[in-house]
């Protein structure tokens, strides 16, 4: 049983290391490979969650939290970073557009209230990026 847990949480771990590679990726990335950037966090988050950003955008709300809680709180915390420093890349960098940027952004603020409501921990980091998601809209 403990060793159960064990692999679970090396898996929960590995993850959320995934995730924050591709949100240094995507923050560190030049006007010049943000489209490859953003076709390798896709292949990325296929292999990894099953899904793109363009699958995520285009779910129906009930479809994505029946996946969102497939996932950790700190995957989904991660997750939602990474779509809101892919919000703010395409707005300070014209040169690409990602799929939809209004239901990406729709999707980010839904992944942050399914956190609010199922979470036990409060995060201001989550709020502030919550707020400013909705200000985007």
């Amino acid at each position: 049983m403990e060793t159960e847990k064990d692999f679970i949480k090396r898996e929960i771990e590995k993850l959320n290391l995934v995730l924050i590679s591709l949100i240094n990726k995507i923050i560190g990335s030049k006007s010049i490979n943000i489209e490859s950037e953003l076709q390798d966090t896709n292949q990325t988050l296929k292999d990894q969650i099953g899904f793109t950003l363009l699958e995520i955008s285009e779910m129906n709300n009930s479809d994505l939290i029946l996946h969102l809680r497939k996932l950790h709180s700190t995957n989904l915390e991660k997750l939602m970073q990474l779509m809101y420093e892919i919000i703010q890349k395409s707005e300070l960098d014209n040169s690409y557009e990602i799929y939809n940027k209004r239901k990406i952004t729709q999707k980010a603020i839904l992944i942050s209230e399914f956190l609010d409501e199922n979470s036990t921990t409060f995060s201001v980091e989550r709020s502030n990026i919550k707020n400013a998601l909705k200000q985007k809209i």
